[in-house]
């Protein structure tokens, strides 16, 4: 059966414009993807961090297409800070490479959709509302919004004094590229001048130059009902240290009001920023019912960073010295540690002598596989998947989410994952020792942790989609029906199913109600192993020079031979049915786990789940598959030195720009795949 389905869902990777099949096939895509609209990419782009300025929608048009070989890709800028022309110029450019490549035909070569990201941040639990994608099914005017709709108070954070400051020193060390800062310095004046819409007036009837803003997702959901769009919204990035607070948490976005099951139908799990999966029971802050924070004990897995403060304060305290146990050290240690918990975000800044190193690993999720950086335990996907909202009066409400996967590129193009390289990667740095002055000064300011974050960036994922036909309509169909899955970058298949449901084999993705013990199917078939360079017929098919522009001389060139499915692991969540109820208690990862057999053509595994029918509750369950280890960016994180006692006593962290030009920051890892739960109800 593996070997059938191979045959029909795998060939496509191998050859240029497969017929549209009968059954569903998987296609690959990758919906997070930046260009230099985004103001903070413009600004990673910049050859003072090894950038060459300027990188368009256009641009990751011709990657997808000739260097990842994509089926399905999105543009999803940064709204915030960026000039309404930014959206006119996303919107062009879709248009045009579904003109080129057959976008809107049956049987495309690529299939490119439109989109924006909203980006929002607030320390405040109450107010963080996190980072969405939005997504249209159509490219053409009058089937899209107008304008894209940037979150209300998020902005670029500068002054235009403070822009032009940059602009002028960056000019002064590295006057050769004097052209590409006054770019940027357009680019980022253009935003600033902006003036917002008028407030309370339908989106619908407000002028195209001005910039559009929702404060929290119910108005934006609202927003998107007036132009009538079919649109999907995917949350994304909500444990990422850089962008939440410790307590970040879903709680206060599920309800009938700041939640819209019609477009938040999935959630990207994966991308190059880490992992938003896993859920842990520490948190990076201790809250006492009360809304006072303070620095919790550190554990055998992990370090609080307001602990990590203490311990530094403490190695160069003269009081600490002289009697480590003693009231006046005691004293330093805690004001260093409560410093940091106050600081928020900028806790790093309060330890002014600590190098990046010094921090050790604190604040990461040492047993998790490929965390975000800072990872925030409560805003993981397992978290808010066991949440229920008990809503007066109605019926409980409960996320029902598929699972993507995507890069969240700001450096490459869509797709870059297929290789394992740190230039696939948002990892960034000095491009020339003459310029660590300046880039120590200016870089800090918008990423107090930016060497650390180096070590948890990845080479991104991608969202797999099992479509009836490679067309918009088929892959969109299956994005709304959650028949999709999450990858960490590789090209895994993988399907799992319901097998004893009402109607017969359910897929994943699907909710149904069930009176017996569950029965499921999960079968997987590892990735082409890739040959160095790229494919000879690639290379004549490409526009001449854009292998070594655009792909520096490597693309996704599958060989016939295949990794190995190494391991299945199951996770079963069963959803709060009280509010009392902990997470911890409804999460069991792993239920149950199945070793493969080393067959190239792949694992199937058939399971139950015999505590199905005494559980008496809602449960969902999902499958992990496992490939055999192979290298992977920053697979080890931090690069820890052990003690004898498990703790880490040094890093080597993976450096960008020059410092690190000699570092590939590899290691060995499982690449895996993530099936989109299925959704059961007694």
């Amino acid at each position: 059966m593996v070997l059938v389905l191979l045959a029909i869902a795998g060939c496509h990777d191998k050859r240029e414009a497969p017929p549209v099949p009968a059954v569903p096939q998987v296609v690959f895509g990758d919906l997070h993807v930046h260009s230099t609209n985004s103001i903070d990419v413009y600004v990673l782009n910049v050859p003072l961090l090894g950038g060459e300025g300027e990188v368009t929608p256009g641009d990751h048009c011709q990657f997808a297409r000739h260097c990842a070989r994509l089926d399905f890709w999105a543009i999803t800028d940064h709204q915030e800070g960026a000039p309404p022309s930014a959206w006119e110029e996303s919107k062009d450019a879709i248009q045009a490479c579904n003109a080129q490549y057959g976008g809107n035909l049956a049987n495309p070569a690529l299939v490119s959709f439109l989109g924006f990201e909203w980006q929002q941040s607030d320390l405040e639990p109450i107010t963080d509302w996190g980072h969405k994608n939005v997504l249209f099914r159509d490219d053409a005017d009058g089937r899209v919004p107008a304008r894209a709709i940037a979150s209300a108070g998020q902005v670029t954070g500068v002054s235009q004094a403070e822009l032009d400051a940059a602009v002028a020193l960056a000019t002064s060390v590295d006057p050769d590229n004097a052209a590409t800062y006054a770019a940027l310095d357009a680019e980022v004046t253009a935003g600033l001048t902006a003036l917002p819409c008028p407030a309370n007036v339908p989106s619908t009837d407000l002028p195209l130059d001005c910039v559009e803003s929702a404060e929290d997702p119910a108005t934006l959901f609202g927003k998107l009902d007036e132009w009538g769009s079919e649109a999907l919204v995917i949350p994304h990035g909500y444990t990422w240290g850089a962008h939440h607070g410790p307590l970040t948490s879903w709680e206060h976005q599920l309800g009938p009001t700041q939640h819209d099951p019609g477009y938040q139908t999935l959630v990207e799990v994966y991308s190059g920023h880490g992992s938003m999966e896993e859920y842990r029971t520490w948190l990076p802050v201790a809250e006492d019912g009360a809304g006072n924070l303070s620095c919790p004990a550190a554990t055998a897995d992990y370090l609080p960073c307001c602990q990590r403060a203490g311990e530094l304060i403490a190695a160069g305290n003269a009081d600490c010295a002289a009697d480590p146990i003693g009231p006046d050290c005691l004293a330093a240690t805690e004001a260093a540690r409560q410093a940091f918990v106050d600081a928020g975000r900028d806790g790093f800044a309060t330890v002014a002598f600590a190098e990046p190193a010094d921090w050790l690993d604190c604040g990461e999720c040492r047993d998790c596989f490929q965390p975000a950086e800072g990872h925030r335990p409560l805003g993981s996907s397992q978290a808010a998947l066991a949440r229920t909202a008990f809503d007066k009066g109605g019926a409980p409400i409960r996320y029902q989410w598929g699972f993507i996967g995507s890069t969240d590129t700001h450096a490459v193009g869509p797709g870059a994952g297929f290789k394992e390289d740190k230039w696939m990667s948002d990892i960034f740095g000095s491009a020339d020792p003459d310029f660590d002055v300046l880039v120590n000064l200016l870089v800090p300011q918008l990423f107090p942790d930016w060497v650390r974050q180096n070590s948890y960036y990845y080479s991104g994922g991608l969202v797999a989609a099992h479509s009836v036909g490679r067309s918009r309509e088929a892959i969109w169909a299956a994005l709304k029906r959650r028949e999709v899955y999450a990858t960490s970058g590789e090209r895994i298949l993988l399907w799992f199913d319901l097998l004893n449901g009402p109607t017969g084999r359910t897929p994943m993705g699907s909710a149904t109600t069930l009176a017996t013990k569950p029965q499921f199917e999960v079968r997987a078939v590892g990735s082409f192993i890739q040959a160095p360079g790229c494919p000879s017929d690639l290379i004549a098919a490409a526009p001449d020079g854009l292998i070594d522009a655009a792909c520096e001389g490597e693309c996704y060139h599958p060989t016939d031979e295949r990794y190995l499915i190494r391991r299945l692991e199951v996770v079963r969540i069963t959803p709060q049915i009280t509010p009392d109820e902990p997470l911890e208690a409804l999460i069991a990862d792993p239920l149950l786990t199945f070793d493969c057999p080393p067959d190239p053509d792949g694992c199937q595994w058939t399971f139950e789940d015999p505590e199905w029918t005494s559980l008496a509750r809602p449960a969902l369950y999902y499958v992990r598959a496992l490939q055999e280890p192979s290298a992977q960016l920053n697979a080890d994180g931090a690069r820890c030195t052990w003690d004898e006692a498990g703790n880490c006593v040094a890093t080597d962290l993976c450096l960008g720009g020059w410092p690190g030009a000699d570092d590939d920051c590899l290691a060995q890892d499982a690449e895996r795949a993530w099936a989109s739960p299925i959704y059961l109800s007694p």
